[in-house]
């Protein structure tokens, strides 16, 4: 790897591009709820002590990034890990208003949520070069505290490759043109009329 300019290191990333790919993906998806990017974790001890999101919301994040253990070709390939942090309260909804409970509408939206990340024409996000999701799993966010608070909060995440990250480590072999033998005696005779 050479030295790079910071505006280098932004085009060749394909980190931000594929957050905003994810979020823009649910929030087509699901346009009664707020769909934002974060960027990172959220701290259920954060949430305790008075950090307020709209609900309801998901906030998409990066968990994590991480190389794969084995290289099967010369491209960079990196594993991200999704967190899709859903963030519900008792809400009245239809017509007429029926109410349904934190519980219904969070278990309600993370399990449409593990359906996107399931459904092969989906789970591109319309990007190239990406791997279907892996690990996908629901996590519950409650402490006392919180759901006293009137809210609740779950986790949603997924791991997902993505190849041709930057340039390739090593260029492809270029293979040979194949070797053309010389006719012998021994081959059958060309057809009559064969070009």
């Amino acid at each position: 790897m050479t030295a790079r300019s910071l505006l280098e290191l932004l085009g060749s990333s394909r980190l931000f591009d594929y957050r905003e790919a994810v979020r823009s993906t649910l929030d087509t998806l699901f346009p009664e709820i707020e769909v934002a990017a974060h960027p990172g974790k959220i701290d259920i001890a954060d949430i305790v002590q008075g950090d307020s999101f709209h609900a309801p919301s998901i906030h998409v994040a990066i968990a994590e990034v991480r190389p794969p253990e084995y290289r099967v070709s010369g491209l960079r390939e990196v594993f991200v890990k999704v967190a899709a942090y859903v963030v519900v309260e008792d809400q009245a909804i239809g017509d007429p208003p029926k109410r349904y409970t934190r519980d219904e509408i969070g278990l309600a939206v993370c399990d449409a949520i593990i359906a996107v990340a399931e459904n092969p024409h989906l789970s591109c996000w319309g990007l190239d070069d990406i791997a279907y999701p892996e690990q996908v799993e629901m996590r519950p966010l409650l402490t006392a505290k919180v759901f006293d608070k009137g809210t609740a909060y779950y986790v949603v995440t997924f791991r997902q490759q993505l190849t041709g990250c930057g340039d390739p480590f090593w260029e492809p072999l270029e293979m040979p043109p194949p070797i053309l033998w010389p006719s012998s005696p021994f081959d059958p005779p060309e057809p009559e009329g064969a070009p």
